[in-house]
């Protein structure tokens, strides 16, 4: 692109690397489908200041051909609304597709940040939590391997134990992390640089993601209660013995169920895949 002579620090090569490690089009449209279909190229404008202002930058970047009619396939807009006296913020993301043959399609994804959850008394409740793991049960199963060696990983329980404590470790440094920078936020002032370049899509995927390894660390946890009903409860223990030496006929049980439901499952597919009843309507 021929840009004209003047200062253009705003906008940049999308594929160059942030301070956060992440490219400049670090973006998703509607359900993250489609983000893979792109490469990492182009450009990204920031636009920054009043309406007015940013409606300028528009225009310039109309005057200059910031967009190729021909080779722009895909355009992202994206913008954060940051709700201070409510202790939330979100990142909308719309998507803009060209297709070959013309026309504009369009998606949309929505991410909502509540800071709400992180008050005093959750993240009270929630360090102890990381406390009594970290400083209790993890150095007494440190001791256990201490104690019985190599042998202490023959016990399955064991291994479903480490596996529990090393999600409560991954989370514990994400939930520290999250929280440096929402700390970040309450000092920013609109319309500056630090806010313009605040992690909002970051801080919320983040989140998330803190969310889903909590999600499967609290089954891990619940599913090792079992370990302690069997010494409450000798029955229990006979039971899950019965499982777990049963287990290499169920698995073959489950290969015959899933090889008849791959059958069904292909020979309908074939006889009505074709029929799409979203399209063989008046709407």
């Amino acid at each position: 692109i021929d840009w004209p002579d003047r200062s253009w620090a705003k906008y940049s090569v999308c594929d160059e690397r942030g301070q956060w490690g992440t490219t400049a089009c670090f973006v998703e449209d509607n359900g993250a489908v489609r983000v893979g279909q792109y490469k990492a190229s182009g450009y990204v404008a920031n636009l920054k200041g009043r309406t007015n202002e940013m409606l300028e930058d528009l225009d310039e970047m109309e005057k200059y051909g910031w967009m190729d009619p021909f080779l722009t396939r895909a355009l992202w807009v994206q913008f954060t609304s940051y709700l201070t006296s409510q202790r939330m913020f979100c990142v909308v993301t719309v998507l803009f597709e060209v297709s070959d043959v013309g026309g504009v399609t369009s998606s949309s994804t929505i991410r909502v940040g509540d800071m709400k959850q992180d008050q005093v008394v959750n993240l009270v409740f929630e360090y102890l939590v990381y406390g009594f793991v970290v400083f209790n049960l993890i150095p007494l199963e440190l001791y256990k391997f201490w104690r019985a060696k190599l042998t202490y990983f023959q016990n399955g329980w064991n291994v479903m134990s480490w596996v529990n404590y090393s999600v409560f470790l991954y989370t514990l440094i994400l939930r520290i992390q999250n929280q440096l920078t929402e700390d970040r936020m309450f000092g920013l002032v609109p319309e500056s640089d630090t806010a313009a370049a605040f992690p909002f899509y970051w801080l919320a995927k983040s989140e998330d993601l803190l969310l889903q390894w909590n999600a499967i660390n609290a089954m891990f946890t619940w599913i090792r209660l079992l370990r302690y009903m069997e010494a409450i409860s000798p029955g229990t223990k006979q039971l899950t013995m019965t499982v777990a030496e049963s287990a290499s006929q169920l698995s073959t049980l489950m290969m015959l169920f899933c090889i008849c439901l791959c059958g069904y499952m292909l020979g309908f597919q074939i006889a009505f895949g074709r029929q799409l009843e979203n399209y063989a309507n008046w709407d």
